[in-house]
């Protein structure tokens, strides 16, 4: 009974279900995260006794620090993994699956970040500016105020660290897709280190996070890690906790480097506890339940609910995506309508709010697949398109014949009217001449 059941697992999985279950939470948290700004204003000091203040605090607190972004990190860095170990050190394979991963990133985004600045430039010019650039949620900036080198850091997830190099303001317009350049920065450092070393890739990937983490542990110490704000380096141990729980899941516990990698984990989350940084917190305790909890979750969850939950895995890239101009205006307006009380933000305006991001991030991955699923018909179009050009083609060639300028000269002035060629062109033509310095304007100027 046992061995048809895990017949059926490895015949109907087609991923890990762990995987989808911290990719949910994370969304979760995320979401919960920027609906409960609101609980960051108004009256919470106003307590009816110090049960209730000690209350209100631990919400406070438990919201404000439940950030989803580390476990995607650490998510990331598993996945990235997985796709190498996959390759076998084959370059044009390696550079097959990143790209696909690029194409799974990059189109959503983009149609994020445009229906975003659509979305806010209407509310502006309607005198709705209020619903997301007001008190009481988190801000966006107005699409008109980004300056160009600002909309090309958007545009390309690279302005986290843009302003090193043109010395502007940072402003990432959507607010998540922060995280996005960072993960960018992660996937090309990873797909260098691999198109180099080539089937040394682990061992190349492993000296450069050692050498990163040594890094990241030297500025700290002389206080210069503001210096590299932005860039993969400040955050490189999230992503690199995702790659040690990958190595640290597949390797026997007879091999030392298992309980090495483990080390550096638990090392890098003491730390965390003790800089007080919740980011490597969550990542090494993601990287742990990744590395320890997946074989324990593949057999204990059943197939119905492995099916569930990739059903909404899915949804969670969509849903962070799209879900914060949501959240925001439904904090604004809920605020406005008259709930300002602590557990009338904290129960009602909180829950509508992630309710609301859910339903647009929803309606917004409906419109990806729609988009995604569209086809083009190339074959008729090309027909089409050289049927025309075989058509245009003589008459081209003649306009060509006619710009194709050689120094101070046009020829093949023939195919126009002759008054026409007096009127327009008289004045350039020329005999043709074998000597640079017959056809230069400037006399002797070869010798």
């Amino acid at each position: 009974m046992s061995d048809n059941l895990t017949k059926m697992r490895s015949e109907k999985k087609g991923r890990d279900s762990l995987l989808d279950i911290v990719r949910i939470f994370a969304c979760f948290i995320v979401l919960m995260h920027h609906a409960a700004v609101a609980l960051s204003f108004g009256d919470e000091d106003l307590a009816a006794g110090p049960i209730w203040m000690n209350i209100q605090w631990c919400v406070i607190w438990i919201l404000k620090y439940g950030s989803g972004t580390p476990i995607f990190f650490a998510l990331a860095g598993w996945l990235v993994m997985n796709s190498l170990e996959k390759s076998a050190g084959d370059r044009r394979a390696i550079v097959r699956s990143f790209t696909r991963r690029i194409h799974r990133i990059l189109p959503p985004y983009w149609l994020a970040l445009g229906l975003t600045a659509v979305l806010l430039i209407f509310m502006e010019e309607y005198g709705l500016k209020g619903l997301f650039a007001g008190a009481y949620a988190l801000e966006f900036q107005s699409p008109t105020s980004l300056t160009t080198y600002q909309w090309i850091g958007n545009l390309t997830l690279t302005e986290t660290w843009r302003p090193i190099i043109t010395a502007n303001e940072s402003v990432v317009f959507t607010r998540v897709a922060w995280a996005l350049c960072y993960h960018e920065q992660f996937i090309a450092i990873t797909l260098l280190c691999a198109l180099i070393a080539g089937s040394y890739w682990r061992k190349a990937l492993g000296t450069f996070t050692i050498s990163l983490l040594v890094l990241q542990v030297l500025l700290y110490d002389i206080g210069a890690l503001y210096r590299v704000d932005g860039l993969f380096i400040d955050r490189w141990f999230c992503f690199a906790a995702g790659l040690l729980a990958f190595e640290i899941g597949h390797k026997p516990w007879q091999d030392w480097r298992k309980s090495a990698y483990l080390g550096i984990v638990i090392v890098g989350g003491c730390a965390g506890l003790i800089c007080k940084d919740h980011e490597m917190i969550f990542s090494a305790a993601t990287s742990l339940l990744l590395a320890l909890g997946t074989k324990s979750i593949q057999s204990h969850l059943s197939i119905d609910w492995e099916k569930r939950l990739a059903r909404l895995s899915p949804w969670t890239y969509p849903i962070f995506l799209a879900h914060l101009p949501f959240v925001t205006i439904c904090n604004r307006v809920l605020f406005e309508s008259g709930l300002q009380t602590f557990w009338a933000r904290a129960l009602i305006i909180v829950p509508t709010s992630m309710m609301m991001g859910i339903a647009g991030g929803i309606a917004f991955g409906r419109l990806v697949n729609f988009l995604d699923s569209v086809t083009i018909e190339t074959a008729g179009l090309i027909l089409a398109l050289n049927g025309l050009f075989a058509r245009l083609h003589p008459w081209l060639l003649q306009i060509w014949q006619a710009v194709a300028i050689e120094p101070i000269l046009f020829e093949n002035l023939h195919i126009f009217p002759r008054p026409g060629r007096s009127e327009l062109y008289g004045h350039l033509e020329s005999r043709r001449v074998s000597a640079l310095s017959d056809r230069t304007p400037w006399p002797n100027a070869a010798q």
